[in-house]
């Protein structure tokens, strides 16, 4: 049963791509899938699953802020522990993390457990900063455009769904009084 149950939670941890870990406090030992080793940028299996190995691929700028959390959490015996930050690669590149970890506690309340995944946010938080800097881009470009630029959505209701700054030049109504008109 025990083989079994180490077999899902591996096929779980290779199908998420997320990274998985576990810290018991009892027993005073980690354990971190492939991926997460993977995901500070280890080979599996090249580091002793620590706080110390995870704090030392953490981004210098965010380390404090991130072992912070996660210990005031413990120490307040949070139930649960989020955080974003960066992991620092050896090949010198960065990974955006997404961290989380659920603290189990006895029936006195002393933490006994913490368990949890890193997912990496690293492409998405690309896309985000492409798509920001594109919006920023056109609307530049449309607030300098001479005109009325426009948009409506589909019939029956033909809503206005954009107007540029030209609009109020030459109508005498700003963009938003138009807006959904």
């Amino acid at each position: 049963a025990r083989r079994d149950s180490d077999l899902r939670l591996k096929r779980a941890a290779r199908l998420t791509h997320d990274g998985i870990w576990d810290r018991s406090f009892t027993l005073d030992r980690s354990w971190w899938s492939d991926s997460f080793h993977q995901l500070l940028g280890y080979a599996p299996g090249e580091v002793a699953p620590t706080e110390e190995a995870w704090a030392a691929r953490i981004h210098p700028e965010d380390r404090e802020r991130v072992l912070s959390g996660y210990r005031a959490a413990i120490a307040r015996r949070d139930h649960s522990w989020s955080e974003e930050y960066r992991v620092c690669l050896p090949s010198g590149l960065c990974r955006v993390l997404f961290d989380c970890g659920y603290l189990e506690c006895d029936a006195a309340g002393r933490p006994q457990r913490l368990s949890g995944s890193a997912r990496d946010l690293t492409e998405l938080r690309r896309a985000e900063d492409t798509l920001r800097d594109s919006q920023r881009t056109l609307a530049a470009l449309l607030g300098n455009l001479p005109g009325l630029v426009y948009r409506v959505g589909p019939p029956p209701q033909l809503a206005v769904e954009f107007l540029s700054q030209g609009c109020l030049e030459l109508t005498g109504y700003a963009p938003d009084e138009l807006m959904g008109g």
